[in-house]
């Protein structure tokens, strides 16, 4: 079944529906020209899922109730890559990589979406 919303960010909904909302496996696809498919939950992707952004950031992992929460990875369209926790779409947690389109890296803790406490960052030659 296919949902479009008139005058919303959305533009079409293809998937599983309970009770009149997205609940099941399902793939909503925005006007932007990104998309989000997954597991959907009272109307909102929680668990596993991918999300693609139009301007070619893409994330693989945890969601819940529509936010980046848990683990995943992001890749950012300039290649830079992130892999660790997420908490409610912001990088967080321990033991966390980052892996900057340069090569260089930062292994360690992030807090609020940025490197904070222990880790170590190595640079590569621009």
């Amino acid at each position: 079944m296919c949902a479009c919303v008139p005058g919303s960010p959305l533009l079409r909904y293809t998937g599983e529906w309970k009770g009149g909302q997205r609940h099941g496996k399902g793939k909503l696809i925005f006007a932007s020209g990104g998309y989000i498919e997954g597991i959907f939950q009272n109307g909102e992707i929680s668990g596993p899922g991918y999300r693609e952004w139009a301007n070619g950031d893409s994330y693989s992992g945890i969601f819940e109730m529509g936010e980046r929460n848990g683990a995943g990875i992001m890749v950012y369209h300039d290649g830079a890559q992130f892999e660790g926790i997420f908490v409610l779409n912001k990088r967080a947690g321990s033991n966390c990589r980052l892996t900057m389109a340069d090569g260089s890296e930062y292994r360690g803790d992030f807090s609020e979406d940025r490197m904070h406490g222990d880790g170590v960052m190595v640079r590569r030659g621009t």
